[in-house]
């Protein structure tokens, strides 16, 4: 039977109705000096996490994280140093991601106003990253 699921980063996927497999799941994130964060590392254990904190702690910034590794860019702001903690030159967002029982690994990292992306998942250099992540063919 097959079905039309919506998979990771909102991509239409064809396949199989039991398409759990296919999905991308992100194990873990390490932000290094993105918005409020200096350095801090946060690990997902389940198929479903609750984010929660008081205001102003960064659970925004988490989410806006997530999805900058998905389409190398915020969500939210459009200049590159609004996404850089304040007084410094850069950040770097870094995610080990599962998918078909495998871990991957995806970085961004902007220093310098200068962009980068790379993904263990196709062995190159990806940019933007959905490409690096896009569902199996």
């Amino acid at each position: 039977m097959q079905k039309d699921v919506l998979t990771h980063c909102g991509r239409r996927h064809s396949g199989p109705s039991n398409h759990q497999n296919s999905l991308l799941t992100v194990s873990s994130i390490a932000l290094t000096q993105f918005k409020n964060y200096s350095h801090r590392v946060f690990r997902f254990n389940s198929r479903i996490v609750g984010i929660t904190g008081r205001n102003g702690s960064g659970k925004t910034n988490l989410l806006d994280a997530i999805y900058y590794l998905c389409f190398t860019k915020s969500y939210f702001s459009t200049a590159e140093s609004q996404n850089v903690q304040y007084t410094m030159n850069g950040f770097r967002i870094e995610a080990a991601l599962l998918r078909h029982a495998q871990e991957e690994k995806i970085v961004c990292t902007v220093k310098d106003g200068r962009k980068t992306s790379r993904s263990t998942m196709n062995r190159t250099t990806a940019s933007p990253a959905t490409s690096a992540i896009s569902p199996p063919s």
